[in-house]
This record gives C-alpha cells, structure tokens and sequence, in this order.
C-alpha cells in the first residue's frame, strides 16, 4: 500500500513539474519582449507600394499596387512614374507599436500603439490585415470618358499592332485576412489609436494601409519563425 502511494505522489510531481515547464516556456514567448526598434527590422517594401483593393473597394480584398513602377505592355520594361513617387510620399504614415506579445506556441501576435501621418479627417482610418501574400501582374487600360473616342483609341492600337492595355501592373493582394481599423486622425489629433489581436504563420504579412499613401509592410511570418529558434 506504501508503495503505491509512493509511486502515485511520484508521478504526480512528474506530471506538475512537466505542466510547469510547459506553462513558462509558453509565458516567456508571450512576455512584451518585442521592442518597437526590434519590430522595425522586419519592415520590407518601403516607400513602394500603395493600398488600396483588388478589382474594387466593393471585393474587400486588399490589394497593394506598386504606382510607381510599371511594366511596358509591348516590351516588358520597367516604367517609372516619377510624379506618382512623390505623390505617395507626400501621404506617408507612420506606425509606432507601442506593446508587442508573440505566442510563438500558439502562432498569435497582440499589439498596440499609434499612427501618425497621412491625410487627416473624416475617414482617415487606418487598415490593417494581416494574411498571405500573393503576388500578380494585371493589364492597366486608359478608357476614356468618351465611347467613341475609347473606341478609336482601340482601333488605333490594334492598327499599330499593339496590345489593348499600355501597361502590367506590379501587385499583391492578401488571402485568408484578419482585418482591423485604427481610429479616424485628425488636425487638432494626430494620433491614431490601433490595437489587433491575430493568428499567423510563417507565410504571414502584416499591412498597414490608407489611401493616397504607401503602406507599411511587415514580415511578421519571418519574426514568427526566428523567435521559434531564438528570443527576439
């Protein structure tokens, strides 16, 4: 009867000593030990590509355009837009996190901070996704207000023996999105407040965006995967 009592209060303590050890490696990877400088390394495609949706704001997908370079529809070359450059520029924000929780045990990230920048006023939320990125290319076509001037145009181009749209677009859009909003920024309140909470994976993308401007990208998928191996 001793015996087995001993070997109860024995595997008992294994089984709370293993409890334990699972319960504060799980803590360590959720502590706020990201910091915002940390955050920022994982920052890819600056000042390139602008938000906004696949096809029409009606999809709800999220789409990022590069504006400022395009590629020619007759031989593929690089065009850049210099005006588009500078017009995105002009509207660019700012994201500051201020709290940043990683669970790397149950693939899930939770933060919070402000967004400066931009245009302000009356609909100048933030969006925010997080998801996969897919990237595409897709025909740009100037169709003019008038049909028979667009019709003309066509005419012409296929005269010419050239292609019906004047240039590829460079893009990528998310699949299997989280979607958050900051708030609204204003003049007399520059700082808008965000907070998302989100599953992820190694393939993840976290996207900042509002109209007019580039978006912030980030490649949390990457951060995942490295704070798997080591503590950020």
């Amino acid at each position: 009867m001793r015996k087995s009592i001993l070997t109860s209060i024995f595997i008992f303590t294994i089984l709370i000593g293993h409890a334990q050890t699972n319960s504060a490696q799980n803590y360590i990877h959720t502590l706020p030990g990201i910091s915002p400088d940390s955050f920022m390394e994982f920052k890819i495609e600056e000042n390139k590509y602008s938000f906004g949706y696949l096809g029409s704001p009606l999809s709800g997908i999220p789409c990022m355009f590069n504006d400022s370079i395009k590629l020619s529809s007759i031989d593929s070359s690089i065009v850049i837009w210099k005006d588009n450059i500078l017009y995105q520029k002009a509207y660019k924000i700012i994201v500051e996190p201020s709290n940043i929780l990683l669970d790397t045990i149950a693939g899930k990230i939770t933060m919070d901070g402000i967004i400066t920048g931009g245009w302000y006023g009356a609909g100048s939320e933030v969006q925010i996704f997080i998801g996969e990125r897919i990237d595409t290319i897709f025909p740009q076509t100037f169709i003019l207000g008038n049909p028979n001037l667009a019709e003309e145009y066509y005419k012409e181009r296929k005269r010419q023996n050239l292609p019906d749209f004047e240039y590829l677009n460079i893009a990528f859009y998310l699949r299997d999105f989280s979607e958050f909003e900051s708030e609204a920024g204003f003049e007399s309140s520059i700082e808008r407040a965000f907070k998302l909470s989100a599953r992820i994976n190694n393939k993840s993308i976290l996207v900042f965006g509002l109209t007019h401007g580039y978006a912030e990208i980030f490649d949390i998928g990457k951060m995942l995967k490295l704070a798997k191996q080591r503590p950020l």
